[in-house]
């Protein structure tokens, strides 16, 4: 076990066996390197509910309106209050777009894809694209 510090001691009192404890896997290939969330879910939500509120606050703010300044349910209390079938709609499709937002965010934060785990590939791969005079390599280690 040269430039590598052992554990002391394995959870159960034993000691490790080339660093590894009794019941315990290795790092290595096949390792469980754990989940992800979903990010393209979580900064489309983001976007989405971000600009549907955004658009709700310059909104009530330009028509002294701060029931709008709510988040999500500002446009489904403004709606009743108004009255009109302009003011029903504006604060109907307002909530509807930061709602769908919110639910957009809420599914990418919830979902868990496994990690793909790392491959060892030393030879040197070919990759089309911009920089590198159209070409570039790629090595993983």
């Amino acid at each position: 076990m040269e430039g590598r510090c052992p554990a002391t001691s394995c959870p159960d009192g034993t000691f490790p066996v080339n660093g590894v404890c009794q019941g315990q896997q290795p790092v290595g290939a096949t390792y469980d390197t754990g989940t992800h969330m979903d990010t393209g879910l979580i900064v489309t939500g983001s976007v989405i509910l971000g600009v549907g509120y955004l658009t709700s606050a310059v909104l009530g703010g330009l028509f002294d309106n701060f029931i709008l300044f709510i988040p999500v349910a500002g446009g489904f209390i403004h709606a009743p209050l108004n009255g009109t079938a302009e003011g029903i709609a504006l604060g109907v499709s307002l909530s509807s777009v930061q709602v769908a937002g919110l639910v957009i965010l809420i599914v990418g934060l919830a979902s868990n894809h496994p990690n793909e785990p790392r491959r060892a590939d030393l030879e040197p791969e070919l990759v089309p694209g911009p920089g590198e005079a159209g070409l570039g390599l790629r090595w993983s280690f």
